[in-house]
């Protein structure tokens, strides 16, 4: 079932996606930043998992440590690529930046992070794929961002595809096979 969870959920982010790549010059990059930013927290979440798997270790100084190490291998690159595309510009910039990182990241990512311990990694990520709709719900209401049908379903299908991962699969009966004729 996690297998077919897995392949709906792409199909659903991948709708809810495809009409930016019709009239958005930058969405490819989007997406391929977008993927290798998934399979870097993927990775944090792998290693906050081991990190507790050796020794229970309290979350906010272990997402800390991680946040710093995150900022530092950043940083430099940041700099060298900026072309007054990526730090923000104006006061109205710093306060979007501000609370996307304070609602999106921080507060998302300390809730993902404090699960890890207590949740399989395959329903971790499949609650990762809330945040693609997060996002669809807020560029909705608050950005005035028209969004289609297509968006809306790939949203629905998400939704689907993450109660589908969350499933337990049921036990098999166990089987007796009988080699010998009890007398």
């Amino acid at each position: 079932m996690q297998i077919i969870s897995l392949f709906l959920a792409m199909l659903g982010v991948a709708m809810i996606g495809s009409p930016e790549f019709a009239h958005n010059t930058a969405a490819t990059w989007g997406f391929v930043t977008g993927i290798v930013s998934g399979a870097m927290l993927g990775a944090s979440m792998t290693f906050i998992r081991k990190t507790h798997d050796t020794e229970p270790t309290p979350i906010f100084m272990l997402m800390q440590l991680i946040s710093i190490g995150g900022v530092l291998a950043m940083i430099v690159p940041m700099f060298i690529f900026d072309t007054g595309h990526i730090l923000p510009n104006t006061r109205s910039e710093i306060g979007w930046v501000l609370i996307y990182g304070t609602v999106m990241q921080c507060l998302a990512w300390g809730l993902i992070a404090y699960s890890i311990p207590k949740l399989s990694l395959a329903l971790t990520g499949l609650l990762l794929l809330t945040e693609p709709i997060a996002a669809l719900v807020i560029d909705y209401s608050w950005l005035d961002k028209p969004i289609n049908g297509l968006q809306w379903g790939g949203a629905l299908l998400t939704m689907l595809a993450i109660y589908l991962g969350s499933l337990k699969p049921k036990p098999r009966a166990l089987r007796r096979y009988r080699f010998f004729k009890i007398l």
